[in-house]
């Protein structure tokens, strides 16, 4: 939702899930409600939360278009994602080693690198 040219967003950090099926069903059960008690009349983001395992399963381009068309049937939009937690945000500790690895291994920057393309995959066509 934008405010006077300022973006105003949902971060899906609160909602579990590793694999990336696991995170949109929970999307898809309460993004929708939280919508039309937010921004009912008009297009809302989110900040999307990606771990390491849904960013490759967002790599998968049918999956990437499912969700693409999902965000567009409930006016919903990405503009931000949170690539900080590479692996299981949702530890018995709350954010117990989430920066491991650290952008010094390979496997970590690789990530990066698939965050970036995923963004520019989801980002509104007026946003880019």
């Amino acid at each position: 939702m934008e405010i006077d040219g300022v973006h105003l967003t949902y971060c899906t950090n609160i909602h579990p899930g590793q694999k990336w099926k696991t995170h949109f069903d929970e999307l898809k059960k309460h993004l929708p409600e939280i919508k039309a008690q937010v921004a009912p009349e008009q297009k809302m983001g989110i900040g999307l939360r990606v771990s390491h395992h849904m960013s490759l399963d967002l790599m998968d381009e049918r999956t990437l278009n499912e969700f693409r068309d999902w965000l567009d049937e409930h006016d919903l939009y990405v503009f931000t994602l949170n690539g900080f937690p590479y692996g299981n945000f949702h530890h018995a500790v709350i954010k117990d080693e989430v920066h491991k690895p650290d952008w010094t291994i390979p496997e970590r920057f690789e990530y990066t690198i698939r965050l970036f393309d995923i963004l520019a995959s989801l980002l509104p066509d007026d946003l880019q």
